[in-house]
C-alpha cells in the first residue's frame, strides 16, 4: 500500500518515527523550496542505498524526483530526476505533499516579517 503523508508543519515531521532529524529537515527544505513542483519521497535503507537517485544533502534517504504518473504501476513508482530514473516499490516509500493548510518553515529560518 502506497504511503502519501501530508505535511502541515515541521513538528508532523519530527514526530514521524520513521525519520531522524536530518531526513525531517531534508523534507521539510525540500517541501519549501519546491511546492507541488516535485515529488518529496522517504525509502528505507537499503532500498536509498541500492537505487541511482541522488539524495538530498545532509541524508541517504530523502530524494526529490518527479513521479511519473503514466508509468507508474500497482506495485511501483516510476521516479525521474534529470536523466536518472529508478522503480521504486509502493509498499516501501513514503511520499511527502505539503498539506493544504500547511504552514512549514524551514528549520533555523525566521517567516519574514518576525523579529
Amino acid at each position: 500500500m502506497p504511503e502519501v503523508i501530508p505535511v502541515a508543519s515541521y513538528g508532523d515531521l519530527v514526530r514521524d518515527d520513521q525519520l531522524d532529524l536530518a531526513a525531517a529537515d531534508a523534507i521539510v527544505s525540500a517541501l519549501a523550496q519546491s511546492g507541488d513542483a516535485v515529488d518529496v519521497i522517504h525509502l528505507p535503507r537499503p532500498l536509498a542505498e541500492e537505487n541511482v537517485l541522488d539524495s538530498e544533502e545532509g541524508t541517504d534517504s530523502v530524494f526529490v524526483v518527479d513521479l511519473d504518473a503514466d508509468r507508474e504501476t500497482g506495485d511501483a513508482y516510476y521516479a525521474r530526476q534529470g536523466r536518472r530514473t529508478a522503480w521504486l516499490p509502493k509498499g516501501a516509500t513514503r511520499v511527502y505533499v505539503e498539506a493544504r493548510d500547511a504552514d512549514i518553515l524551514v528549520p533555523g529560518h525566521e517567516q519574514e516579517g518576525s523579529a
